[in-house]
C-alpha cells in the first residue's frame, strides 16, 4: 500500500511540473489580451471627438433649417411643399442626433467594459503569481511524503 502511495505521489508531482509551462502560456495569452484592450481604448478615444464634431455640425444644420422655416411662414401655398421638405430634413437631423446620442451611450458602455478588462487581467495574473508558491509547497510536501514512504517500504521488506 505504501509503494502505491509513492507511485501516486510521483504521478501528482509530474502533473504539477506540467502545470508550470501552462501557467506561462496563460500569462502570455493574458498579456496579449491586455494589449488588444489598450488598442480598443485608443480607438474609442479617437471616435469620441469625431462624434462631438458631427453632432455640432448637425446642430448647426438644424438651427439653419429652423430659421428657414420661420422665414417661409407667410409665403404662398407653393412654399408649403418646400416647407414640408425642410420639416422632413429637420426631422432627419433630429433622428441623426438621437442616433449619435445612442452611439455615445454605447461607446461609454463599451469603454466601461474595456476599463474592467485590465483589472480582471491583472487579477488573473496575481492569482497565477500566488499559484507558484502553493505549487512549491505541494512539491515539498510530496518530497516529504516520498521520503517517509521510502522509509516505510524499506522496513516492510
Amino acid at each position: 500500500m505504501v509503494v502505491g502511495l509513492s507511485t501516486g505521489t510521483d504521478e501528482f508531482r509530474s502533473m504539477l511540473d506540467g502545470l508550470s509551462p501552462r501557467t506561462d502560456e496563460f500569462r502570455l495569452m493574458l498579456d496579449g489580451l491586455s494589449t488588444s484592450t489598450d488598442g480598443f481604448r485608443l480607438m474609442l478615444d479617437g471616435l469620441s471627438p469625431r462624434t462631438d464634431e458631427f453632432r455640432s455640425m448637425l446642430d448647426g444644420l438644424s438651427t439653419g433649417t429652423d430659421e428657414l422655416l420661420s422665414m417661409l411662414v407667410g409665403l404662398s401655398t407653393g412654399t408649403d411643399e418646400f416647407r414640408s421638405m425642410l420639416v422632413g430634413l429637420s426631422t432627419s437631423t433630429d433622428e441623426l442626433l438621437s442616433m449619435l446620442d445612442g452611439l455615445s451611450t454605447r461607446t461609454d458602455e463599451f469603454r466601461s467594459v474595456l476599463d474592467g478588462l485590465p483589472t480582471s487581467t491583472d487579477g488573473l495574473l496575481s492569482m497565477l503569481d500566488g499559484l507558484s508558491p502553493r505549487t512549491d509547497e505541494l512539491l515539498s510536501m510530496l518530497d516529504g511524503l516520498s521520503t517517509s514512504t521510502d522509509g516505510l517500504s524499506l522496513g516492510t521488506d
